[in-house]
């Protein structure tokens, strides 16, 4: 029987724990669905990019059967000239894949990325990505890059299909265009049930979809001794990641300016919420840094926690592997990283998650989808007294609440399995 060929785009680099993860769960999907499938991925930058080398070696430590391609745009961004260039090139190849892909296809055939697309069974969009087109996110080169190897490969006869996706509102013309594009597919695959519903209010094309876990939740479980080589950390803890940053500057006028009062608020809350859990529970706390930017933050929470007599220390690490095994130590986590929870999850350590409106919802619906909404707060809206009793209740009813998550998330992979094999057998 022939190997399916199967390319996945795009590998979105490692310099984040959750982005690398993602493409980690994807290939660990695709490979519980068709074992010996041969895989190719196309990473997000270019050949000559620092992080598209790192994001390479780091895959092929995954999975040493990979075929691994630099994205299909020319130039790069370690330059004023190769970022102008990437932009002339994304806009030219997009317009023409959306014109007249057979050209574009016949243009670029000798582009690894584009032999990707033409010489594959299916061409998957790895999962992860924010897809929206309204009055506060509008970014048409982000969603041109996205829709590019799915159209070409359709062009050529080949299938394709989105893996869990988080879809937010699409207004307009150019929203309700992607919108069927999205539709158009063979298959299309939720992270959250309100992702499903965005895309059903914008779109009239009813292809196959189902809602799913998050593909990071199809890496496998990791042994305790890798944490424990890599990262030093108290025999029973509460693990704390944290977020100063919007999405990009979507929606905020003044980044910087917003940012600081962000690390004011986390900061006030987080150490009072902390006073309250305390009373009752006296646990070390660990606070992860698994995305650069979150470094300072996290310092400054861990340096006004030891302040005011806590036991507190930061570990930086942004191997999700690392990670898994590491929050699978933890008692529980307190989340403003959707992908920390995820880790934490994976390994039956639940959460108490922290999220924002302007993020978008895929935390509450996660988190719903779990039935865990008890443990899913507003940062922008709650105050420190809830995000305590929270923690203090998640920590009584420890055990309860982490078996009823793994058997549902069980259930759901499970199912996620069964309906992607059912598709790529097609």
């Amino acid at each position: 029987m022939t190997k399916k060929r199967i390319s996945i785009f795009y590998a979105w680099g490692s310099t984040n724990a959750g982005d690398h993860a993602l493409t980690l769960g994807a290939i660990s999907l695709v490979r519980q669905v068709c074992e010996d499938a041969e895989i190719t991925v196309v990473t997000r930058y270019g050949t000559d990019e620092e992080e598209h080398i790192t994001t390479t070696q780091k895959l092929r430590e995954f999975d040493s059967e990979l075929t691994i391609c630099p994205n299909p745009f020319r130039g790069s961004s370690q330059s004023s000239i190769g970022k102008l260039r990437r932009i002339f090139s994304g806009a030219t190849q997009s317009a023409l894949s959306l014109i007249a892909p057979s050209v574009s296809r016949f243009v670029f055939k000798n582009s690894p990325a584009y032999q990707a697309m033409i010489h594959c069974d299916w061409a998957l969009q790895n999962g992860g990505n924010l897809y929206y087109w309204n009055s506060s996110r509008k970014a048409i080169s982000r969603l041109a890059a996205f829709a590019l190897p799915l159209r070409i490969a359709k062009s050529a006869g080949n299938k394709v299909g989105f893996l869990p996706q988080t879809i937010g509102s699409l207004e307009g013309t150019i929203g309700n265009w992607f919108a069927e594009f999205i539709a158009s597919a063979d298959f299309v695959l939720f992270r959250d049930s309100s992702s499903k519903k965005n895309l059903s209010n914008a779109s009239s094309c009813t292809s196959k979809t189902m809602t799913v876990p998050d593909l990071v939740y199809f890496m496998p479980a990791q042994p305790p001794e890798l944490a424990t080589s890599s990262l030093e950390f108290p025999a029973e803890f509460i693990a704390i990641t944290l977020r100063d940053e919007s999405l990009g500057d979507y929606g905020v006028a003044d980044y910087e300016e917003d940012r600081a009062a962000t690390r004011k608020r986390i900061l006030e809350l987080f150490l009072a919420a902390l006073t309250i859990v305390k009373r009752d529970f006296d646990l070390p706390i660990v606070i992860v840094i698994q995305v650069m930017r979150d470094a300072e933050v996290s310092h400054l929470l861990a340096d006004l926690l030891v302040e005011h007599g806590f036991s507190a220390t930061v570990v930086e690490c942004y191997d999700p592997l690392t990670l898994i095994s590491f929050y699978a130590s933890a008692k529980i986590l307190i989340a403003q990283r959707l992908h920390s929870q995820i880790f934490a999850l994976n390994s039956g350590t639940p959460s108490v998650a922290l999220w924002r409106q302007r993020l978008g919802t895929k935390i509450p619906s996660m988190m719903s989808d779990l039935e865990c909404s008890d443990y899913c707060l507003d940062f922008d809206k709650t105050d420190a007294e809830s995000v305590g009793r929270a923690t203090c209740d998640l920590l009584k009813n420890l055990e309860n609440v982490s078996e009823r998550c793994k058997s549902l998330l069980s259930q759901r992979k499970q199912e996620t399995i069964e309906f992607l094999r059912t598709q790529l057998d097609e």
